[in-house]
């Protein structure tokens, strides 16, 4: 049984019908389908596959016009659009990834007097800021990273000024690694985002430090209410304008230090911080703060 085209709808025919049972299209004893397509049941031809059959029928004999032709060119265009359309899908923004500075690098660059030692980590000498003799007994508990530092009852002032000067000591070098400015970010549009919209925070939030951001942000809301409410119950003047007076002091001192800062690349990234934080040995980061114990913690 042989299987036919109609080159004019495009519809299969069976048998040995002389003419389109659709459209009335006559055919010729040559026109049948090549033996790649006899292969495969009409059932799975697809829409795609019968114009395109019918496509190669007509520039074989030439039967329909350039402008049956050129229709069904333009339908096969449009079909091959919309599949496309349908498929494609909205590509999210790849998120900011910090890269972890060198500190090595910055150790030399930025003159911050911290030693290495063999494990790799740094470690920072406190004995000429302090007047009592430092803990240098070693334990299992610190060689597992299980430090804990000692504790200082209310009365000991004495212990209290010691952990201030070599906290203060410490902090002057980690606020030096803070001015080495992240791979990802520029000073270009943070000094823009701070300039017109410091109030919100957004160079703050650009930075990666996002507790400041958000202080910086609820201050301004507040302030923004306040006066709010200023304006509309005299009563409450008062009161209320003394928190907006405050609160945009504070936050009037804030923008204008991190456009300073900015201005002249010494804003401190939280992120550079964490990163030197990281690589200094726990009974460091203890006097530091509790809080750097665990690194684990340390986002």
């Amino acid at each position: 049984m042989g299987i036919r085209v109609c080159p004019r709808c495009a519809s299969i025919v069976y048998g040995k019908k002389k003419s389109c049972p659709n459209c009335g299209y006559v055919f010729d004893e040559e026109k049948k389908l090549t033996t790649d397509i006899e292969k495969q049941s009409s059932q799975f031809l697809t829409k795609n596959e019968r114009k395109n059959v019918a496509n190669a029928q007509e520039n074989k004999e030439g039967a329909p016009t350039d402008a049956s032709a050129n229709a069904v060119h333009a339908e096969n265009v449009q079909e091959t659009q919309n599949e496309q359309k349908t498929t494609k899908r909205h590509k999210h923004k790849p998120k900011r990834k910090h890269v972890a500075m060198n500190v090595d690098e910055v150790v030399k660059q930025e003159g911050i007097v911290a030693k290495k030692q063999e494990d790799g980590t740094y470690t920072i000498d406190t004995s000429d800021v302090t007047y009592l003799p430092q803990d240098a007994s070693y334990s299992v508990k610190k060689a597992r990273g299980e430090y804990t530092p000692p504790k200082i009852q209310w009365w000991e002032i004495y212990k209290w000024a010691d952990l201030y000067l070599a906290r203060r000591k410490i902090k002057k070098q980690v606020n030096k690694a803070a001015v080495k400015k992240p791979e990802e970010i520029s000073y270009v549009k943070m000094f823009f985002l701070a300039l017109f919209l410091g109030w919100f925070g957004a160079h703050v939030f650009y930075a990666n430090d996002k507790k400041r951001g958000w202080a910086m942000l609820i201050m301004t809301v507040v302030c923004f209410s306040c006066a709010t409410v200023i304006m509309k119950y005299s009563s409450m003047q008062y009161w209320l304008g003394t928190v907006v007076g405050v609160l945009g002091l504070i936050l009037f001192c804030m923008w204008i230090s991190d456009l300073v800062r900015i201005l002249f690349k010494k804003f401190r990234f939280r992120d550079s911080k964490l990163d030197f934080i990281r690589t200094l040995d726990i009974k460091t980061r203890a006097t530091l703060s509790k809080k750097y114990i665990d690194l684990e913690k340390i986002k």
